[in-house]
């Protein structure tokens, strides 16, 4: 089955940088993939940066396209979509068959209740959220910048309206 990337956001690897523009009001989840020929060899889940991050991971490979699949707004809804991608057209580089790579190695069989619980809660309100939470339970203020400290709080809670 050829690759299907959304050509909106379409990025040749090879040759070209990407812009790493973000607005103010970029996706908070998103599923991308890079392709050679047609077929996805790599399929991923991110936000943030983490497709031009991911870039230079695949620029060594020849006629490599990457680019992002989907936007959503909730992490859960990007792991599954990440997940039924992966099923569906099996990428030859993704470690972990299925979506969820970083979470499925965490949750061990004979993990503590409490580090269960953890992680229960980093995946339900997203990996973003759950950082800032745990940032703003330190004093921070004679360590980080107060503009900085006032974004931590906004991720953490949402913004001021």
């Amino acid at each position: 089955m050829a690759a299907r990337l959304n050509p909106a956001h379409d990025q040749r690897t090879r040759g070209r940088k990407s812009s790493g523009h973000f607005s103010k009001h970029a996706r908070d989840f998103y599923v991308y993939g890079f392709s050679v020929a047609g077929k996805f060899v790599y399929i991923g889940k991110g936000s943030g940066r983490r497709f031009e991050a991911q870039i230079k991971n695949f620029s060594h490979i020849p006629q490599c396209i990457g680019g992002i699949i989907a936007d959503f707004s909730r992490e859960r809804s990007a792991y599954d979509k990440e997940a039924k991608m992966i099923a569906l057209h099996k990428p030859t580089l993704n470690k972990v068959k299925g979506g969820g790579g970083s979470l499925k190695r965490i949750f061990a069989p004979k993990m503590p209740a409490a580090e269960r619980a953890m992680y229960r809660e980093m995946e339900k309100l997203g990996t973003r959220v759950y950082a800032a939470r745990m940032l703003l339970r330190f004093d921070l203020r004679n360590h980080v910048d107060p503009s900085k400290l006032e974004m931590i709080r906004q991720v953490a809670n949402g913004p001021r309206c």
